[in-house]
């Protein structure tokens, strides 16, 4: 048996079980775990902007309205190329299609999974609600359009809960169940959602004027690999393991499954069992990786999500002489998935 049939098999498991647990969350409103949602309101209505001066203008102290709205609207139109992508505004009657959910028609009846817990989603004009237990989504952007519809898009959610701002974003490709997200790594699009918020105007993303704008230029001029990033990943994932692996046998390559989930992420894996495998991809600086964890079995785990950036990677493990020669014979030992085989 070869490695593909091991990937196919385990996949099929973990997507199963994956669908059954997400049909299950859209069964009920309430979320899973109150500990998220027990906070009180930590983003006081008299904000200060950037330069620390407090507003007194009542359109910059509110929590959101139509100025606000288009700043962020001029921000992401500029933002966008700087990634290499294409992004479109969708609003109430007009959704997105992303990977077999309707945004925001589908709010309505779907969650979103944020930390291990599930939460209400709505749309809504100011941000404000009063419900702990919802994300108040202001704005809704995804490129999912400019690609065809194909694998790889995202879907920014910029929302408030408990009036703190929050810029989530997702790449889940399979509808059904709660929507995963995270908030972003993105340090441009992240500070400048804030910026606006507080009634500022984000400086261009191009990097030349802004100190926020370090994930577009290290995006730029970085030069690693697909091979070598994911040796990067895997030394911040899972350091004890993959040098223990390198040692015996771990394999690279992309995943090619039916599991949705990780479609067209690349992969290291050890031995081809579910929890040995590091998924990754990479979206300008950042890297979003999964690894499958159990719970009572292998069969009834799930998916955790985390996001680094490439800037932050090459500063923790290839900044040095020492350091990128260290990662080089890590990828020296890695083999190409195409010579895994039960035989070797």
């Amino acid at each position: 048996m070869n490695r593909k049939m091991i990937i196919g098999t385990s996949v099929a498991v973990i997507t199963s079980v994956a669908l059954l647990a997400g049909c299950g969350s859209n069964s009920s409103s309430s979320k899973i775990g109150t500990n998220h949602g027990s906070s009180s309101n930590s983003y006081s209505a008299n904000r200060n902007d950037s330069n620390g001066t407090t507003g007194t203008n009542s359109a910059d102290t509110a929590l959101w309205n139509s100025g606000k709205s288009a700043k962020l609207a001029t921000y992401i139109d500029a933002w966008g190329p700087t990634m290499d992508q294409s992004y479109q505004q969708y609003k109430s009657g007009d959704d997105v299609d992303f990977y077999g959910y309707n945004f925001p028609s589908d709010f309505a009846n779907t969650q979103v999974s944020y930390e291990d817990s599930n939460y209400n989603v709505k749309m809504s004009t100011t941000g404000e609600g009063s419900s702990s237990d919802t994300f108040n989504v202001v704005a809704l952007y995804s490129d999912v359009d400019s690609i065809g519809g194909r694998p790889g898009g995202y879907l920014y959610l910029f929302a408030f809960k408990n009036g703190k701002p929050y810029t989530l974003v997702s790449d889940q490709t399979n509808g059904g169940g709660a929507l995963k997200v995270t908030e972003t790594a993105n340090q441009d699009i992240g500070n400048a959602f804030k910026k606006i918020v507080n009634g500022g105007t984000p400086s261009s993303p191009d990097g030349s004027s802004s100190s926020e704008s370090t994930s577009s230029s290290s995006a730029k001029s970085s030069k690693i690999d697909d091979k070598t990033t994911g040796v990067l990943v895997s030394l911040l994932a899972n350091p004890d393991w993959f040098k223990s692996g390198v040692e015996g046998s771990i394999w690279y390559g992309t995943n090619d499954t039916d599991s949705d989930e990780v479609q067209g992420y690349s992969y290291m894996t050890a031995n081809g069992d579910p929890t040995s495998y590091i998924y990754y991809k990479v979206n300008g600086d950042v890297v979003t990786y999964k690894q499958w964890m159990p719970r009572d079995s292998v069969a009834d785990g799930y998916f955790e999500t985390k996001t680094a950036t490439i800037s932050r990677l090459e500063n923790d493990y290839y900044s040095t002489k020492s350091e990128k020669s260290e990662v080089q014979n890590y990828v020296n030992e890695i083999k190409p998935e195409s010579s895994y085989d039960d035989g070797e």
